[in-house]
């Protein structure tokens, strides 16, 4: 009678043995594999575009490539850094309005189109700090920034001396160097995917044109152009810089 209790015991062992021995290989596959931070590339776009609450009436992104280095055989687990490349811009919505309206029984139409564009390519450095899933990190950004505006506005009216027009608006450029400091926080829910906010104070040297133009044809001569050339210094804040979707490789 023992031994065959001994014997089931024996059997039971063996057949639950290979199961045991799976439950632990998948635990242990599973702590090993649940580094969030063990690619060293990363592609990311900001998705901040996606709500116009957000970007106001802009139209654009960011892509933005990341590449970890100076990693050696004894290095920590949770301190990385990397180099970061991106080409970002937006461009506004072609605001096209045409109104009809009367001043004084004269009837006026008024035409206001706006282009806006800005073009942003830049490198820097970013220092990691990784703590299970989240991730704090900071660095510096630089490189070229390209702006420009152009705001025609169109008036076109009637009067005892037939049609009148007249044409004011402006354009400005701004060109230059800006130096930004980052800050983010990014958490993976998945090894190979993560999301992060990121706010910035940037300082810049930018080269500013601005011209403005009046014109009106029921006053000859009344032609005007105005240039101004300047070199400025800028400093702004950005809390909301980046909102990024990132795939890491």
């Amino acid at each position: 009678m023992q031994i065959n209790k001994n014997l089931k015991l024996l059997i039971s062992f063996l057949i639950f043995l290979p199961i045991l021995s799976w439950c632990q290989t998948e635990k242990e596959n599973t702590k090993a594999e649940i580094r969030w931070n063990q690619y060293k590339n990363e592609i990311a776009l900001d998705c901040k575009f996606l709500n116009k609450d957000l970007n106001l009436n802009s139209i654009g992104s960011n892509l933005i490539y990341k590449k970890r280095f100076g990693e050696k055989k004894f290095i920590s687990v949770t301190d990385k850094k990397s180099w970061r490349f991106q080409i970002g811009g937006y461009a506004n919505y072609p605001i096209s309005s045409k109104d009809t309206f009367n001043v004084w029984g004269q009837p006026f139409t008024y035409i206001d189109n706006e282009k806006v564009i800005n073009l942003r390519l830049l490198a820097g450095i970013e220092w990691q700090k990784q703590m299970g899933r989240i991730q704090l990190y900071y660095g510096l950004d630089t490189g070229i920034s390209f702006y420009k505006i152009i705001d025609p506005i169109d008036l076109i009216y009637s009067s005892n001396n037939g049609i009148i027009f007249k044409y004011s608006g402006y354009e400005k450029l701004d060109l230059g160097v800006p130096i930004i400091g980052l800050i983010g926080v990014k958490y993976f829910f998945h090894p190979r995917f993560s999301v992060a906010i990121e706010s910035s104070l940037s300082i810049g040297v930018f080269y500013t044109k601005y011209t403005t133009i009046i014109h009106d044809s029921g006053i000859p001569g009344n032609t005007r152009n105005e240039n101004i050339n300047s070199t400025n210094i800028t400093f702004g804040t950005n809390y909301l810089r980046f909102i990024n979707v990132a795939f890491h490789l």
